[in-house]
C-alpha cells in the first residue's frame, strides 16, 4: 500500500509541475534555500520530474553543483 501511495504522489507531483510549466512558471527561480526545482529533483532522485524537465528542454541548459563536482545534464 505504501509503495502504491508513493507512486500516486509522484505522478501527482509530475502533473502539477507540468501544469506550472505550461502556465509559464520558471524552474530556474531559487527558493529560500538557494535551490531551484531542478536541484531539488536531482538531490531527491526524482527521475520522473527530471524526465519532465528534459521534455521541456530545461536540463540541456542546466549545470549544477553536486557533491562539489559540476554535473552537466544533457
Amino acid at each position: 500500500v505504501v509503495g502504491a501511495q508513493k507512486e500516486v504522489q509522484q505522478e501527482t507531483a509530475v502533473e502539477i509541475i507540468r501544469l506550472l510549466l505550461e502556465k509559464g512558471c520558471s524552474p530556474t527561480i531559487v527558493d529560500s534555500y538557494g535551490k531551484t526545482p531542478i536541484k531539488w529533483a536531482l538531490a531527491n532522485g526524482q527521475i520522473k520530474i527530471l524526465d519532465l524537465f528534459a521534455q521541456y528542454g530545461l536540463l540541456e541548459k542546466t549545470s549544477t553543483l553536486i557533491f562539489g563536482a559540476k554535473l552537466h545534464i544533457r
